[in-house]
């Protein structure tokens, strides 16, 4: 049996995590092929949906204010623009849910087989298994289920969020401003650093413990 060190580390939001997410970029993209293609319709996709949703959230107000001022014609031309747009909404959903599967596909394919190439060179795979683990437990999981865990989530649930974010954020401080000014941002601002503190205090516990019970399942199989 070889060295096996069960040194509990806590995984924190600081450098080091920055420094990991680098290092996994390369794995993700380790050249400019269908990842990167994925990855901008992806945005591209969920920039034309939040787009549309600006202006559906228009299309109720200009229906009642048609029929306030009983105008059949407007009326109509609103309720066929609005019935547009929401059969668009529907359509850019699915085309972003689809890039982002295919996004994910192809991370975890990049991912798996560089993880095979550090696993079996250079005799890692007897290393890991019978002299000493360096740390890595559960070498068999890491390479199956959390990088698919890992792959799924980034591509599918928080990549299309970090790629329209900026966009949003832009577009509707913008709007906020022209509507309260300067106030308002400020107001808007202030809510989301307190969020952002409240939510440090209380997900980092969650964050700790979420890794071990994972690192224990790879145990326990």
């Amino acid at each position: 049996m070889g060295k096996h060190r069960r040194d509990e580390k806590d995984f924190h939001f600081d450098y080091y995590f920055f420094r990991c997410l680098a290092n996994v970029t390369t794995i993700l993209f380790p050249r400019i092929e269908w990842a990167v293609l994925f990855m901008f319709a992806t945005l591209l996709f969920a920039i034309a949906s939040e787009v549309l949703t600006f202006l559906m959230g228009m299309v109720p107000g200009r229906i009642y204010q048609a029929l306030v001022d009983k105008s059949k014609s407007e009326f109509w031309h609103i309720f066929i623009i609005g019935s547009i747009a929401y059969i668009g909404k529907c359509v850019l959903i699915a085309l972003k849910s689809f890039t982002s599967w295919q996004l994910y596909l192809s991370w975890r394919k990049n991912a798996v087989i560089k993880l095979q190439q550090f696993y079996f060179n250079n005799h890692t795979y007897y290393k890991i298994n019978n002299i000493d683990d360096y740390g890595i437990d559960n070498p068999d999981q890491r390479i199956t289920q959390d990088t698919e865990r890992m792959c799924n989530q980034l591509a599918i649930n928080i990549m299309p969020s970090i790629l329209i974010g900026p966009f949003v954020i832009a577009f509707y401080t913008y709007k906020t401003y022209i509507t309260t000014g300067g106030l308002g941002i400020g107001i808007i601002y202030g809510y989301f650093v307190v969020g952002v503190i409240v939510n440090k205090f209380l997900m980092s516990p969650m964050v700790k413990w979420n890794a071990r019970v994972q690192k224990t399942e790879g145990d326990f199989r």
